[in-house]
């Protein structure tokens, strides 16, 4: 990395947000290495020095920066090449500017994004944050998971898709089963990446199964020897890979991304809907997320007709990775199509 010039801009401070006391993470204590590369408590918040490019002030390709990392750019099954975060649970007063000098304090950032409502522009509590090193990432995982931020414990996680080899499907949850009760069962096999229980969209009730993710393959076969059968809540769990249905296969291919949707429409960047086509009419819409298990933890609804689905992700960028790789996927011998849908309320 070129060396910081001698003057640089300050980014906006987060001690002149309001109400917000800025401390230094908590780190676990099996990580002791780890705080000597974060500020102590009596220390200023900005730890790292960054290049007038790092600011949040001049983010972006437009401004003199490198333009954002793209997830569709980055091996998913490449653990050593990731550099992106997502963050959950975010306060809602929180800006990006704010995202910048939390995440600055484990390395250079070279993009942050806080994902907004359409019409209001308000934020929806979560984000990205991207790394120029994967060891930054790594370090602000370790450090800013659970971190307390105005009473709100962040949640992060990497960005990408979880490769299915290291997915679980659970079934047979009892309604009271959260994503907090999966992890910390399923935490005593491996080092769970992401935890999901499935919701009704209309009832905000469980409808009784969800997904596990693992950091490792060898981690995900040990759950699934040491947890199917086990009890979580009031109920005996099922336990099986979330790509193993009888009448399911993954064979992947690589198309280009087609930049217009399936009516022919040019595609805006704020597009999240993926169609789903050649689908056997005998299909339910939980057929459809073994399909797509691999995906789970960025899905937020399924919309299933007969004979297609539209399938609606968190993000573009997690659309478009979708649509990068589902095609070539059988069901029930049948060669799934996939493009881009229409936007929320075409469907």
């Amino acid at each position: 990395m070129n060396t910081p010039p001698a003057s640089i801009p300050q980014s906006p401070s987060l001690t002149s947000h309001p109400n917000l006391s800025l401390s230094s993470p908590a780190l676990p204590p099996s990580s002791p290495s780890l705080s000597s590369s974060l500020p102590s408590s009596n220390m200023s918040p900005m730890l790292v020095p960054y290049p007038p490019y790092f600011s949040p002030l001049f983010n972006g390709a437009g401004n003199g920066g490198p333009p954002p990392l793209s997830l569709s750019s980055v091996d998913p099954d490449d653990e050593s090449q990731w550099r992106s975060l997502y963050v959950g649970n975010l306060p809602l007063t929180i800006i990006e500017e704010n995202l910048f000098e939390i995440f600055g304090r484990a390395g250079p950032v070279s993009h942050c994004k806080i994902i907004k409502e359409k019409s209001t522009g308000k934020s929806l509590g979560y984000g990205f944050v991207d790394y120029f090193d994967h060891e930054a990432a790594v370090l602000a995982l370790e450090s800013f998971n659970s971190y307390k931020i105005l009473e709100h414990e962040l949640k992060v996680n990497w960005a990408h898709v979880t490769s299915h080899a290291h997915t679980l499907f659970v079934g047979d949850l009892s309604g009271e089963v959260t994503e907090q009760m999966l992890t910390s069962a399923f935490s005593s096999s491996g080092d769970v990446t992401d935890s999901r229980v499935m919701m009704d969209a209309n009832t905000g009730r469980s409808r009784g199964f969800g997904f596990v993710s693992f950091r490792s393959k060898g981690d995900a076969e040990k759950a699934l020897r040491d947890m199917n059968g086990e009890w979580v809540g009031s109920r005996a769990i099922r336990v099986n890979w979330a790509n193993q249905k009888n009448h399911i296969s993954h064979h992947h291919n690589t198309p280009s991304t087609p930049n217009t949707n399936t009516y022919g429409q040019p595609v805006s960047d704020t597009n999240t809907s993926v169609y789903i086509g050649n689908l056997p009419h005998s299909l339910t819409e939980n057929d459809v997320l073994l399909l797509v298990s691999d995906f789970a933890p960025h899905i937020e609804q399924v919309r299933l007709h007969k004979g297609y689905a539209f399938i609606h992700f968190k993000t573009h960028e997690q659309a478009k990775e979708a649509i990068h790789y589902l095609p070539g996927r059988t069901i029930i011998d049948r060669q799934i199509k996939c493009g881009w849908g229409k936007e929320r309320g075409g469907s």
